[in-house]
C-alpha cells in the first residue's frame, strides 16, 4: 500500500498578548538562599461549625528564638470540602492547595537561633459572624536541616499512638508538602565538583495557539545534564524521597 505522509493542519497564530517563544520568557537572575515549598493538600481537617464557614491556609515563616517573625509567606485560603473517605476514621474535611511558597534564608553564619515554621491554620466564622483563627499543625526545623538542591516530599500525620479522629478541640490533620532548599549564587562553587552551574527549569504547559498533534493527559520530563554518567546512575537516586513525620 502506498504510504502517505501525515497531514498536519497549520496551528493558529499566537495572540498578540502571548509571550513570544523566540525570546527569553524571563530575565536571568542569580540564585538566592531560600526554601521553596509546594503545598499540595491537607486532610482529616475539622469541619466548619454549624451554620458557619471555614477555610484553611498554610504559613511559611522564619522565626527568631523569641518567636518574632522575620519573614512570612502565606498561601491563599483554601475551601474545605467533604472527605472522600466517608466510612473511615479520617472522615472530616480536606483541602487542595497546589500553591508555591518562598522563604528567603540568611547566610549560614547569620542563621544561629533561627528556625523555619510551617503552620496549617484554620479560619472559621460562626453564625454570629465572629471570625477566629486556629493553628491545626506546626512544624519547625533549623534552616540548614535540608541539604542544598535535595527535594523532599514531606507527609505530616498523627502517630499510631494518638487518636486519628479529627475534632475542633483536638484536630489530627495530615499535610503533604514538597520542599527544596536552594543555595545562594556564590555557594554553587562549593557544590559538586566546584564548577556547578545552576539552572531552573519551569514547565508552564503547552501554548494555546500551538497545540500538541495528539491529546495528552500527563507527561514525565527527565533532564540529564551529565551524559557520560547518566547511564551509570542508579535509577533510585533520580527519585524524590518521601518522608513521613509522625506527631
Amino acid at each position: 500500500a502506498e504510504h502517505r505522509p501525515r497531514e498536519v493542519s497549520p496551528s493558529a497564530p499566537l495572540p498578540v498578548s502571548f509571550p513570544s517563544l523566540d525570546r527569553s520568557l524571563w530575565l536571568t537572575k542569580p540564585f538566592q538562599h531560600r526554601l521553596r515549598a509546594l503545598v499540595r493538600c491537607a486532610s482529616a481537617l475539622p469541619t466548619a461549625p454549624p451554620g458557619g464557614r471555614a477555610t484553611v491556609r498554610v504559613a511559611f515563616r522564619l522565626l527568631r528564638e523569641d518567636g518574632q517573625i522575620l519573614h512570612e509567606s502565606t498561601s491563599s485560603d483554601a475551601l474545605l470540602r467533604p472527605s472522600a473517605d466517608v466510612g473511615s476514621q479520617l472522615a472530616g474535611a480536606e483541602a487542595s492547595f497546589g500553591q508555591e511558597l518562598l522563604l528567603p534564608l540568611p547566610r549560614a553564619e547569620a542563621a544561629d537561633g533561627l528556625s523555619v515554621q510551617l503552620s496549617l491554620e484554620m479560619v472559621s466564622a460562626g453564625e454570629t459572624g465572629a471570625v477566629s483563627s486556629t493553628s491545626l499543625l506546626n512544624l519547625q526545623w533549623r534552616p540548614d536541616t535540608l541539604p542544598f538542591l535535595s527535594p523532599l516530599h514531606l507527609l505530616a500525620r498523627p502517630s499510631q499512638n494518638s487518636s486519628p479522629v479529627p475534632s475542633a478541640a483536638r484536630p489530627r490533620p495530615r499535610l503533604l508538602v514538597s520542599l527544596v532548599r536552594e543555595p545562594a549564587q556564590e555557594a554553587l562553587d562549593s557544590l559538586g565538583d566546584g564548577s556547578s552551574h545552576g539552572i531552573e527549569l519551569r514547565l508552564h504547559g503547552v501554548p494555546v495557539g500551538r497545540p500538541l498533534p495528539d491529546p495528552a493527559e500527563s507527561a514525565i520530563v527527565a533532564v540529564c545534564i551529565d551524559r557520560a554518567g547518566a547511564s551509570h546512575t542508579d535509577s533510585s537516586s533520580l527519585q524524590i524521597p518521601v518522608a513521613t513525620y509522625f506527631y
